[in-house]
């Protein structure tokens, strides 16, 4: 109200942020107590994301594997644990988490994300894997490589070796060099 109309549709910035293709005695569904395999999807953007009708597979060229239904709204910043048990009746337990109609491969497959008309928002695929790691993004929502975390974070912040620490330089002394020289150090 009172200001004029932006037709932009605002940035989606929702990734396939960490998974755990191999959960033999690590993490729990809280559903059933299972130690189902699970990935996680995180919103990156400064706006809350209604997932209803969005996609997810476990093949890329089968991208409307399992449709999202309504009431997964992932806020800014935020997480949502998804479990691949192939256990779609769980999804009617007020927990907040959401099952998937496929299961992970331990051996390589593919993971993906796709919207409501079948536009890729995120996905890769992924090499064999080992029990109880999981392989995320850091920082998270970041693009780029898949690292081994040193410990499954589904639903917060994935961790690794010292933290999101800045890099650490030696100091560099004063230097002085005439104009239009160039300076190395």
């Amino acid at each position: 109200p009172g200001a004029a109309n932006n037709p932009a549709v605002p940035e989606l910035r929702v990734t396939l942020n960490e998974f755990m293709a191999a959960n033999a005695s690590s993490v729990t569904d809280p559903a059933d107590g299972d130690y189902d395999d699970w990935f996680e999807l995180h919103n990156a953007g400064s706006a809350a994301v209604d997932l209803t009708g969005y996609y997810l597979t476990d093949n890329l060229t089968n991208w409307n594997q399992f449709r999202i239904p309504p009431g997964y709204v992932l806020p800014s910043g935020g997480f949502l644990v998804v479990w691949a048990d192939n256990e779609t009746a769980q999804n009617a337990i007020p927990n907040g988490d959401l099952h998937v109609n496929f299961r992970l491969a331990a051996a390589a497959e593919q993971l993906g994300l796709f919207d409501p008309n079948g536009q890729r928002v995120d996905g890769f695929g992924y090499e064999n894997q080992a029990d109880n790691i999981s392989m995320g993004r850091f920082p998270d929502g970041s693009a780029g490589a898949l690292l081994a975390l040193d410990q499954p974070t589904p639903g917060e912040p994935n961790v690794i070796a010292g933290g999101n620490l800045p890099p650490v330089l030696q100091p560099i002394g004063n230097q002085t060099v005439a104009e239009e020289t160039l300076l190395q150090f």
